[in-house]
Formats: structure tokens, sequence, C-alpha cells
């Protein structure tokens, strides 16, 4: 390894040397473009050490010992202190979407729950009218008041929650909410869950087996001995349920934001600079010309009826030329003569220039489908224009840049900005 270190030296020495006596005799020379490139476009989750170097570097102690940003202002504030601590080697041009842990407010569903109290049902109690019940036993219940019922022995019933004028089972549009069984207590030996993280998803697991990605659930438990009512929203993500919600003594959500590396500083920017390296097998590249190629695949070969190579997509499966998405070469290739060669029929009797338009059009459309899946956190957010702006090559034989941006108008929907798809 020391003779390797050597050898590395002395190269970078004569290169050096080389570089003062030949330098003015090279055409074309610009000694930026011998710069290596540090341009990252990451996703990250913050670990518990990483909330215990933000206290360190925001002064804030509170964030480590919650191990949550108290407000978006906090988080959009000292996570670039963080990224500039973590990235030191970063260029311009950097992107990094942070998911983090922040307080939510006191508009979130599960906010009630942090007053929530119980009620175990004794011998007379109507079961069958709830709402006479517990107006019989929590007479001074306010509006949004969360009372949890126990039934006592082995039962679940359920938790209701006070309109201001009747009792209704707590319910939510967007998640099942289950209240945890007696049963999961007798078999932990407690009146209480002492580590949720572990027990509830076991729990999910054992309830729902057949759940289906992207399904939501939240679990009412409690989390002391006292009785205190706690919540974990879950979602199904490739198989395993994700903590996305935690309401005990508050609300904290997971929350992703993304940021951006601009002259030199790391800022909070909700838009987004995706760049595809044209190069072979680069992962990034790679990934997203995948998805266009696969959108095509579900939504035009397959309906169509034809088998795989016989249609806009490859026999490989790697690239098509509805769109010209190549993962293979991660680049696009609006090649004329390779889109006949691939698909005759559809451009037969079409000029090279139609060709090239056709798959340009498309590229518009099936783009802003491969973002929605690639980007599934992506939000619009009041008073500014969040764009995605998408760096690529294309081959028309030539190399050409090219740029074209999408805004977001929703949760993950974008739009082609029009006219922005041009050459760099």
């Amino acid at each position: 390894m020391r003779h390797t270190h050597y050898i590395y030296i002395g190269l970078a020495t004569l290169a050096m040397a080389s570089c003062g006596d030949f330098n003015d005799k090279l055409d074309g020379y610009c000694e930026d473009d011998y710069k290596p490139k540090d341009v990252k476009s990451i996703k990250y989750e913050l670990t518990s050490s990483d909330y215990a170097m933000l206290s360190t570097l925001s002064g804030d102690n509170n964030i480590k010992a919650n191990q949550y940003f108290s407000s978006a202002d906090d988080a959009h504030t000292y996570i670039p202190q963080w990224l500039a601590y973590t990235y030191p080697t970063a260029d311009d041009g950097s992107s990094v979407t942070v998911t983090y842990w922040q307080k939510g407010g006191a508009s979130h569903y599960l906010a009630p729950l942090g007053k929530a109290t119980t009620y175990t049902m004794v011998a007379g109690d109507d079961a069958s009218d709830m709402d006479a019940l517990l107006k019989r036993v929590k007479p001074e219940a306010a509006k949004d008041d969360i009372v949890l019922v126990s039934p006592g022995g082995d039962g679940t019933m359920a938790a209701y929650q006070y309109s201001g004028s009747a009792w209704r089972t707590f319910t939510n549009t967007t998640t099942d909410i289950t209240v945890l069984p007696q049963s999961v207590y007798n078999s932990l030996g407690s009146t209480f869950v002492e580590d949720a993280g572990s027990v509830i998803p076991t729990f999910l697991k054992t309830t729902y087996p057949y759940a289906s990605n992207d399904d939501t659930k939240t679990v009412i438990y409690y989390y002391n001995k006292y009785k205190d009512i706690g919540a974990r929203q879950y979602t199904l993500e490739g198989g395993e349920w994700t903590l996305t919600t935690l309401s005990e003594k508050v609300v904290t959500e997971k929350t992703s934001a993304p940021f951006v590396l601009t002259n030199g500083a790391w800022t909070y920017d909700p838009s987004v600079t995706i760049t595809l390296p044209y190069v072979k097998q680069d992962p990034t590249s790679k990934v997203f010309y995948q998805a266009a190629t696969d959108w095509v695949w579900d939504n035009i070969d397959t309906p169509a009826g034809v088998a795989k190579g016989q249609g806009y997509v490859s026999k490989w499966g790697n690239n098509d030329y509805y769109t010209g998405s190549s993962a293979y070469n991660s680049c696009v290739d609006w090649t004329p003569k390779n889109a006949k060669a691939q698909n005759a029929a559809a451009f037969e009797g079409k000029a090279d220039e139609e060709i090239i338009a056709f798959m340009q059009q498309n590229l518009t459309k099936v783009w802003a489908e491969v973002l929605k899946t690639q980007y599934p956190d992506a939000r619009p957010v009041d008073g500014i224009e969040v764009i995605y702006t998408v760096n690529f090559t294309a081959t028309m034989p030539n190399t050409v840049a090219y740029t074209i941006q999408y805004k977001v108008t929703g949760n993950a929907e974008f739009t082609y900005v029009e006219g922005s798809m041009k050459q760099k």
C-alpha cells in the first residue's frame, strides 16, 4: 500500500509539472475541466446521532433530547449547518432530500389524543348505545375529547371522540384506526407497551398479513404505567410497516425537505435539480430512464398487445423509442434511424423531424409520471413555485445537452412547464 501511495504522489507531481509546461500549448484548455466534480443527489433520513450533531452545531439541546425539530423553520435553518458539516466536499448544484421528524400542529388528527382519557366498562353498562353511556360517565366532555373504552378481559371496544353533541367512533379518512387489543398487553405481561417501535409493527404484520403497499394503519395504545394514550401511524412500504407519525406527549410527523448547494451555501429549496449523467450504468440515470421505459411498456406496448421487442420497447426492456429513454446508455436516444429500426410500423412514412418531435412530445408527458414515482414526497408550497429541473443528454445522433422543467401542482403531481425543454 505504501508503495502505491508513493507512485500516486509521484504521478500527481509529474502531472502538475506537465501542466505548467504544456497548458499554454493545449488548444481549448480550461482548468475547470480538470477539476473533479462532487455534485450530490441524495435522499437521507436523519439518525439519532445526526440529531445529536445538530444540537451541537445549532446550540439547541432540545433537538438531541426530543429527536425532532420544533418547527419547519428550525429544520430549514439547522439542517443546512449539518449538511455543510457532513458533505464538506460537495460542489454547487448538489441536492439532498432530508427526511426528519418534526413537531405536528394542533390541527393534526392525532393531536386530541394528548388529553385522551380511559373508561373501563362495569356491570350494567349498555354497550349497544355508547353515545348515551359516555354522555352519562363523561358529562363534562368538551368538543374533540377522546375516550378509550375498555370492556375488561381480553376484549377491545374502541376510541370514541365527542363531536360537541354526540360520541362517535374515532376515525380518519386517510387511515384505519385500531386500538391495541388487551391480548397484546397480556402477552407482554404488562399494562402498557414499553417498546412500541418493536411491538406494534409485529402486531400489524400478524393482524394484516395481506395488506398492500401504501396501506396505512394507526394503532392506539398505552405507553406508560399511568395508561397515558399514544398512537402510531404506519405505512406498508416494501413489505415492512414504516412509522410515519407518532403521538405520545406530542404529535411528531416524518417530513422530507430538499436542500440545495448554491454559491457554497446549503439552503432549503423545494425546487429540485436532477442531473442524469451520460455515463453507462450510472445508478441515478439508470433508475430514472428505466422507470420511463417501464411506464411505456405498462401503458403503451402492453395495452396494444405486442410482445416485448415488437413495439416501442426493445427486446431487452431497457430502452424505448416512444420517449427515447435509454437505461442502457444513460441518455435519451432521439436518433430517427434507431427508432425506425425498433418500430418500423409506427414510424413508416414519417420524416426524421416528425419522429424526433413525436418522441420529444411523449417524453414531456411520460417523465411527469416518472417524477411522480421517483419523488413521491414532492409537495406544492404556498407562496413558492416549486420546480423540478432535469438535466439530461440526448443523442440525435450527435450528442446534445438538454434541460426540462416540471412544476409541482399537487402532492407528487408534476406538470410540464411549456417551452422548458431546450438545449443547454
